[in-house]
């Protein structure tokens, strides 16, 4: 557990807490947090003293694991070294800390890792094993040309790129260069390819899945090619869809839902016969974003008529894994980052005021070991391997790419906004709040949180419990090289079959 106390102007950080197995079973995380919280009650009467962070000085091994030990063994959480030596801050350092100390001190940071540490041990509780089943079955169209797009662009999961400083070659064969929009066609080519989820005999086809322009697009490229295609053209091409299995179908788009909104006919204002087929795009509800605001109409009636029976799923991430390869040593809880949080993007566009002032914050710390400030994107590059938290505040759409390479790297997502936590509830729902932390977007831009004291004051049970969800449930958050039972694709798969199942049980899976 991590308090802050004010002693004489100064931030007193007060360390105390459990180390954990590398491989934690259920009931053992369970205990810790419960200890933890225990431990969070009395540590407010009582005034222990730490470290304070010298933000100037280079630190490494910042919020390193400790070696195993029983669980009455005190962990430090913050290994804070200059020359191998722990250091405090110095008299300079607390004066450039009273404005920071000024603008969050209405802001209660142990209420709010009290909050998040109860919301994961419920989530923790609640969780159930699913028993491995069989993927349902995919029928995959090959559609008239007419229903493709006109030029041929090489998409799915790219090309392989090589990870700067990766001597270990950790992330061979995993990294790629995908496109943020090349999610239909990565879905197609898993597909195509796969022996456990594909079928060529339509008769016994759980699903079927019709690739209608499925190239990587932007907004001018959908609004050319949707001009061509009409709902009458797609009923047309799809030869097996019938009034009862209507529902069986779906759509998919590699982009906002919003954003597709002159594909009338067949994903937006579908004519009555594909009106029950399911769809997939990156985002399912109505929302605002703009330099003042980011947040989610409440009446989403107006989405729900336009594009019915849609799914949001999240942007491909550059990590693609592979079945036959499952200890990822990048997300194991005791790898090594030196790096206490990244941002990924530029400041100047999406929920402006959250990035703005994220850009600031970084930039006033003045060591890149405290907040690294990445605008511009490489794959070969990533600075998601090496930080702890990766910020992720809403863009142009609530999803971004950047979320699903932080939880692929297991850098965990720091979100600003309930948009962003709302997006792929398929895909991380039932282990969500173990696995980001969510910041008061109006507390933020207020200036009354600071993030640097805020994600240093994790409590270390609650770092470890996240870590290593991330570790068990990144492979849910992309989509894999091949088949695999545990992916993204798989996830996609049996989602939609399990709509399928509710909807002919209610009598909604045709059309009249």
């Amino acid at each position: 557990v991590v308090h802050h106390r004010q002693v004489q102007a100064t931030t007193i950080i007060s360390v105390v807490g459990m180390s954990s197995t590398s491989a934690p079973c259920k009931e053992r995380r369970l205990a810790a947090l419960s200890r933890s919280r225990a431990i969070f009650s009395i540590v407010l009467l009582v005034p222990l003293v730490v470290l304070h962070i010298h933000s100037q000085k280079s630190f490494t091994g910042v919020f390193q694991q400790g070696p195993m030990a029983d669980s009455s063994t005190v962990q430090e959480a913050l290994v804070i070294q200059e020359d191998g030596k722990a250091i405090a801050g110095s008299a300079h350092q607390r004066d450039n800390n009273k404005d920071t100390q000024g603008q969050s001190e209405k802001f209660n940071y142990t209420t709010f890792w009290q909050d998040a540490m109860e919301k994961a041990t419920r989530s923790l509780e609640s969780e159930t094993k699913r028993a491995p089943s069989p993927c349902p079955k995919v029928y995959v169209y090959d559609l008239p040309s007419n229903l493709l797009d006109k030029t041929s662009k090489s998409t799915s999961f790219g090309g392989e790129v090589t990870l700067k400083g990766d001597k270990d070659k950790i992330f061979r064969d995993y990294l790629h260069k995908t496109h943020q929009y090349s999610f239909p066609s990565i879905l197609e080519e898993r597909l195509r390819s796969s022996k456990q989820c594909r079928t060529l005999d339509p008769d016994e086809a759980d699903l079927f899945y019709a690739p209608v322009l499925p190239a990587s697009k932007g907004i001018d490229e959908w609004d050319e090619s949707c001009k061509d295609v009409t709902g009458e053209m797609v009923r047309d091409g799809l030869s097996y869809l019938n009034s009862t299995n209507a529902c069986r179908h779906f759509f998919a788009v590699g982009k906002g839902h919003v954003d597709v909104h002159h594909c009338d006919g067949w994903f937006s204002n579908p004519i009555k016969e594909l009106i029950p087929v399911q769809r997939l795009a990156y985002s399912n509800y109505s929302f605002v974003i703009d330099s003042n605001s980011a947040h989610r109409y409440v009446d989403n009636d107006t989405t729900d008529n336009i594009y019915p029976n849609l799914a949001s799923v999240p942007y491909p991430s550059s990590l693609h894994f592979r079945k036959s390869k499952t200890g990822l040593p990048h997300l194991s809880a005791k790898a090594k980052r030196n790096v206490l949080m990244s941002f990924v993007g530029k400041y100047n566009h999406g929920d402006i005021q959250v990035r703005e002032l994220i850009h600031e914050l970084c930039i006033g710390y003045k060591n890149e070991s405290i907040c690294d400030f990445v605008p511009k994107y490489h794959a070969k590059d990533m600075p998601k391997a090496r930080a702890i938290f990766c910020l992720e505040p809403a863009g142009d759409t609530p999803g971004r790419k950047s979320l699903s390479d932080s939880i692929t790297f297991g850098c965990i997502p720091v979100l600003f906004s309930e948009l962003t936590d709302d997006v792929a509830p398929w895909f991380w729902l039932d282990w969500k709040d173990r696995g980001r932390i969510l910041v008061p977007r109006e507390e933020f831009v207020a200036g009354r949180i600071d993030l640097k004291r805020l994600l240093q004051s994790i409590p270390p049970a609650l770092l470890d419990l996240m870590r290593t969800t991330l570790s068990e449930k990144a492979r849910k958050f992309q989509f894999s090289l091949d088949d695999d039972q545990e992916d993204g694709v798989r996830v996609v798969l049996d989602n939609l079959h399990q709509q399928v199942l509710e909807k002919e049980q209610q009598g909604l899976c045709g059309y009249r």
